[in-house]
């Protein structure tokens, strides 16, 4: 009876394996995609890299514009209320000289008719009644804004793309992450199957 053959280690296999598995059909297809792989990984690389130096010349641009953007708005802002201060004060220059005009005729109502006191009466009842609009007129030149509002849609202006997986997950994919790895060897005339723990 012909002795049993002895236990292959791992510091044998790679002696064993190297000289059949590197020549043959099945590993070779697997070497052509692992360095085709290899070759887009690398394009990739350069691809993020033009995208994120295309990205920040943008982002550099967009804000330039915004930039600019408020800048023109504060100054058509200061010039629309330059506008509306003039246009107040001219209002209410010319009420105040009426009121003046009305001051002076109540001096000399003593010498009116009947008829000229009821017109005055008249015109100074309706010049009062104008005076709510004084108020208004004093708060045309105030400025609103939301600086808040503006803010938050500031901060949520622009986006970047989401990476939805990390390298862990990549790495810990089942034919990566195995303990025990098992290699068939038939094609060198050894049926054994060889296991070890990395």
């Amino acid at each position: 009876k012909p002795p049993p053959n002895p236990p292959i280690f791992p510091s044998d296999c790679a002696a064993l394996i190297s000289p059949c598995l590197t020549t043959g059909p099945y590993i070779e297809k697997s070497m052509k995609d692992l360095q085709r792989c290899t070759v887009s990984l690398a394009r990739y690389q350069l691809l993020i890299k033009e995208e994120m130096d295309a990205s920040v010349k943008k982002i550099k641009v967009t804000f330039g514009e915004l930039q600019t953007c408020i800048m023109d708005r504060e100054v058509a802002l200061m010039s629309e209320l330059d506008k509306i201060k003039k246009e107040a004060l001219e209002i209410l220059d010319s009420r105040q000289r009426r009121a003046e005009e009305l001051k002076r005729l109540t001096d000399v109502a003593i010498q009116m008719s009947e008829s000229q006191l009821a017109e005055l009466r008249a015109e100074i009842k309706h010049f009062v009644s104008d005076r709510k609009y004084d108020e208004e007129l004093g708060r045309s030149a105030r400025f609103t804004g939301s600086p808040e509002s503006l803010g938050a849609q500031i901060q949520q202006f622009g986006e970047g793309e989401e990476i939805n997986l990390s390298s862990d997950s990549l790495q810990n994919s089942p034919r990566s992450s195995t303990a025990i790895t098992t290699i068939m060897v038939t094609s060198c005339g050894v049926s054994d199957v060889i296991r070890w723990n990395r």
